[in-house]
């Protein structure tokens, strides 16, 4: 499983740092649609998702996204940090999980996906202490 964890961790550090004008957005869809698929159960439910799940290019960003949104999946998660509560069907699994764990969890994946994407809005060069 550790291979298959790389190899999905490969495809997305690709797509994070392929600032090109013109991606090969359906090939690098593809190899994602593929390592998700690797690291996941072949169910037909599994198949179904990662068939959802694309590289996407705006004039703005570069990153994963689904099929049917106009925004990252960052963006998502993002926006979940914000929930008031914790989803019912997750606190039935997790029934001692606080609002404020949750929406933790939910601003370190949007952090964790936003490293993987590439916006117009990024510094052109990293802070001298972080190099």
């Amino acid at each position: 499983m550790a291979g298959d964890k790389r190899i999905l961790t490969e495809v997305l550090l690709e797509a994070a740092v392929s600032k090109q004008p013109d991606p090969d957005l359906a090939q690098m869809s593809e190899r994602l649609r593929a390592a998700l698929l690797i690291n996941s159960s072949s169910s037909p439910e599994a198949c179904g998702l990662a068939d959802n799940v694309e590289y996407r290019a705006t004039s703005r960003w570069q990153g994963l996204s689904t099929k049917g949104a106009q925004s990252s999946i960052s963006a998502v998660f993002e926006a979940l940090s914000h929930a008031p509560n914790v989803p019912t069907d997750f606190e039935v699994e997790e029934p001692e999980i606080s609002i404020q764990d949750f929406q933790a969890a939910m601003v370190l994946t949007a952090t964790i996906l936003r490293a993987f994407e590439y916006s117009d809005d990024e510094p052109a060069e990293a802070p001298p202490d972080l190099e």
